[in-house]
């Protein structure tokens, strides 16, 4: 959701130009440098561990903090050094470098969104400095954050630069009230394989690919549906009518793709409704119970709609953090059979079970 751009010769806009001076960041960002590391143990609500990230992930050596930006020096751990040649753009390195301020202004966990602009010049060495500074005025417990991030090499050559890099809050509570779009039945979940509209994620990289190799090229538009699909859907309404007709015959889009675990079928009616809804929102059929999200091609944004399908459905206010907790489908129904059991008595939740299986 954005704009990428390869730039081998670099910006020479003067506000660039000026960043490029880490003299002057480090005159504004001139508070007391803290040189603690930030934790790879991203936390629950109540403070237990939900996810830990790996120890490439150990790169903030110190910080050093201005009015609304901070300045901070980056280094991955030497074990993982010879990994650059290979990654131009160290994921690791590049997530630390994005969000290791976020920590400095909430404890709640806010996950990554959309971006502008992302402008690349060089790849990435194993020590960089990042600067990240407000893009907008922050409250705690905002829906979303905004941040611009700069990154620079030691002598203060710059790397790249991120404009908007937009976080949203994931520890706010979908109520039950939350009126998304209905999800499709898992048979309606798209056109058949050779009409479909959405990219697969193995495209999606492809297609990045391509798009980081054609260096001769001053500008690319990407689409990431079938254009052809998107014009068919155009059409006068007797057209999608019979399309329409054609799509409710076909199976799911897109069959379960190998995974690392084996398929399960669902064994009770929530199980059986949450694998309706993430086939609904994936595209993808069957779904096993022990399905990870994030395996099947999930992100954050499809995560945010499928709670809110869920609450929907269940009429119950789900964190969505409580998601991420257990990704799979058989996760996520134990976390709707304590949110109902809270809520309702023995006799209530049977009738909402009846009401699923009706």
């Amino acid at each position: 959701m954005g704009e990428m751009r390869l730039d081998a010769d670099g910006d020479e806009n003067a506000d660039l130009a000026q960043l490029q001076q880490l003299r002057q960041l480090r005159q504004r960002c001139a508070g007391a440098v803290d040189q603690r590391g930030w934790n790879r143990a991203i936390k629950r609500a109540d403070g237990t561990p939900m996810l830990t990230l790996g120890e490439r992930w150990d790169a903030l050596r110190e910080t050093h903090a201005g009015e609304g930006e901070w300045l901070m020096w980056l280094t991955v751990p030497q074990q993982f050094a010879n990994e650059f040649e290979a990654h131009p753009f160290h994921p690791a390195l590049a997530d630390v470098a994005l969000v290791a301020a976020v920590h400095r202004l909430t404890d709640q966990l806010y996950l990554p969104m959309a971006y502008k602009r992302i402008s690349l010049f060089r790849p990435l060495p194993a020590q960089v400095w990042s600067h990240i500074r407000l893009h907008d005025t922050f409250e705690h417990g905002a829906a979303t954050l905004a941040l611009d991030v700069t990154l620079f090499d030691g002598d203060g050559q710059p790397l790249a630069r991120i404009e908007r890099y937009t976080l949203k809050n994931a520890s706010a509570v979908v109520p039950a009230s939350f009126q998304p779009e209905p999800a499709p039945p898992a048979a309606k979940a798209a056109a058949p394989a050779g009409d479909a509209k959405d990219i697969l994620p193995q495209e999606g990289r492809d297609a990045l690919e391509r798009i980081l190799a054609a260096r001769h090229l001053p500008q690319v538009i990407v689409c990431s549906s079938n254009l052809e699909a998107l014009i068919e859907d155009g059409k006068p309404a007797a057209e999608s009518a019979k399309a329409e007709a054609q799509r409710e015959e076909a199976p799911a889009t897109h069959a379960r793709p190998p995974l690392s675990t084996a398929y399960v079928a669902a064994s009770n009616d929530i199980e059986e409704a949450v694998c309706a809804i993430w086939s609904g929102v994936l595209g993808i059929g069957p779904i096993g119970v022990n399905d990870n999200f994030n395996e099947l091609g999930g992100n954050s944004l499809l995560a945010v709609q499928t709670v809110a399908h869920t609450a929907q459905a269940f009429q119950i206010d789900l964190p969505i953090a409580v998601f991420y907790q257990d990704p799979t489908v058989r996760g996520l129904a134990d976390a709707i059979v304590a949110a109902l059991l809270e809520l309702t008595d023995e006799g209530t939740l049977e009738g909402l079970l009846a009401g699923l299986e009706a």
